[in-house]
């Protein structure tokens, strides 16, 4: 297929306060669910660990959101530098001539008689000066645009800023979790192949195992505390990373709830609410608004410049006649700019710069979209896949006691219940495995929906997506 010449640049829409308000009370009013399971009540002491109290613990200093809130805190700062663009410039004036020589055309001898108040040089000035801006091509005015859309990109950025750290806290608390139910799993299964090993040697004693069924079995013990041993290794590592998340090591877990009810019913309602309401889109388009008015505001870079000019000061050394005098001028100063070194590199800088935008609006919303998408249909495969799983162990927890039953009526064999013991720990830890990785997904898919509740003292979605007032 040949390549399309169409510009794949899209027109990003304007996202006016009042959209970005409508927005936020859509991202408000989903989030009450949210903030109903992830509310976080106070923790008494020596409570032990939920997953509500691991997520006030986590969000409470928490250095990625410290991060965050630095960069909004320098957005605002460029923010109010702009606006005080528009104020005067006040300074205290003095000048010293170093070398001056005033002719006059034509050159008539200057009269010596009386005061003499023809100036010979430029005077030395010592003053106050100030000068208000009155034209500059609007180059204020686009800088403060720019610098408006670059803080409301900043207060989505937050709320992306925060759901990551959310869903990074949620992921930590599920796999713990999850490793200590796949370390429980293999402790059962050390149990139960110990148990059965114990018998076989004590009927190998009697005659009534082989010497291959014992064999079989102490192996099997073996291969179940290393697989154990294992699992407490990986159980290991899953608490130290929670315990650089939360800031605590964990005690006692209580199962997470699950995020269903942050959840869209469909791939095509899941599509249509990223596109609405994804932070990361949201930002993503002001800041291509921004790039927009830096762009205009390069351009006026080429504009006449237009001044008022206060002047009062004391002005010395420029006639014989007189050894000071007092000045107090107000002008109106204009400047044409012809030539300005590095006006035109600034100017295709800002126009790159602004293409770049453009072209990040693309790729963010197909990013966003194609990965929420796969998870979202990943996460139906795994539920259904989680559902079988489930069966599976049921039933081969009843095909454990079955053998049990046999091996005691004298028709089974200790390498059949074996391998059923073995299976059964199997089981069990695909349905851990599963259960993990289909809340993961969705998890990840609200955090994308920004829908995961924040904690007390924290900024919610809804005002941190808020327009400045």
């Amino acid at each position: 297929m040949g390549a399309s010449t169409a510009d794949p640049r899209p027109v990003a829409p304007p996202v006016s306060p009042s959209s970005v308000l409508a927005r936020a009370s859509r991202l408000g009013g989903r989030l009450c669910a949210a903030v109903l399971i992830l509310g976080c009540a106070p923790r008494p002491a020596g409570a032990d660990d939920t997953f509500r109290a691991a997520i006030q613990q986590a969000m409470r200093d928490n250095p990625t959101i410290s991060i965050d809130d630095q960069r909004q805190a320098l957005a605002k700062a460029q923010m109010r530098g702009a606006i005080d663009a528009f104020m005067p410039t006040v300074a205290i004036v003095g000048e010293r001539i170093i070398d001056s020589k005033i002719r006059y055309k034509p050159d008539i001898p200057v009269p010596t008689t009386g005061v003499d108040t023809t100036a010979r040089r430029e005077p030395n000035i010592t003053g106050i000066q100030a000068t208000l801006p009155l034209f500059d091509g609007f180059k204020r005015w686009n800088d403060l645009q720019a610098t408006i859309k670059k803080v409301d990109a900043g207060r989505y950025l937050s709320v992306e800023a925060r759901q990551q750290a959310l869903l990074e806290t949620i992921t930590a608390y599920l796999t713990v979790v999850r490793d200590r139910g796949i370390v429980e799993s293999r402790r059962r299964q050390v149990a139960a192949v110990s148990a059965i090993a114990g018998h076989t040697a004590v009927s190998f004693d009697t005659q009534d195992a082989t010497r291959s069924e014992v064999a079989t079995s102490r192996s099997r013990v073996e291969a179940a505390r290393a697989a154990l041993d294992q699992a407490q290794a990986a159980l290991a590592a899953s608490e130290i990373e929670y315990a650089r998340i939360v800031g605590a090591k964990p005690g006692r877990m209580t199962p997470p709830p699950p995020p269903d009810v942050f959840l869209p019913r469909d791939v095509e309602t899941l599509r249509r609410q990223l596109r609405e309401e994804s932070p990361r889109l949201a930002a993503s388009r002001l800041n291509a608004q921004a790039a927009r008015y830096e762009v205009k505001s390069a351009y006026a870079d080429f504009a006449p410049r237009v001044d008022l000019q206060f002047t009062h000061g004391l002005q010395s050394g420029t006639a014989p006649g007189f050894d000071s005098t007092l000045d107090t001028t107000v002008k109106v100063v204009a400047r044409v700019p012809i030539y300005t070194p590095g006006t035109f590199p600034r100017l295709e800088a800002a126009r790159v710069a602004s293409k770049r935008a453009e072209y990040q609006i693309v790729d963010t919303e197909r990013r966003s979209l194609s990965s929420a998408e796969a998870r979202f249909t990943e996460r139906k495969g795994l539920i259904s896949a989680l559902e079988r799983a489930r069966k599976r162990l049921s039933t081969i927890r009843e095909a454990v006691e079955a053998r049990k039953i046999e091996q005691q009526a004298g028709f089974g064999t200790v390498i059949g219940r074996l391998d059923a013991e073995s299976e059964a720990a199997e089981a069990a830890i695909s349905v851990q495995n599963l259960s993990f990785e289909a809340d993961r997904a969705g998890w990840e898919i609200a955090a994308a929906l920004a829908r995961i509740g924040d904690t007390p003292g924290a900024t919610r979605i809804a005002d941190a997506a808020a327009p400045r007032k």
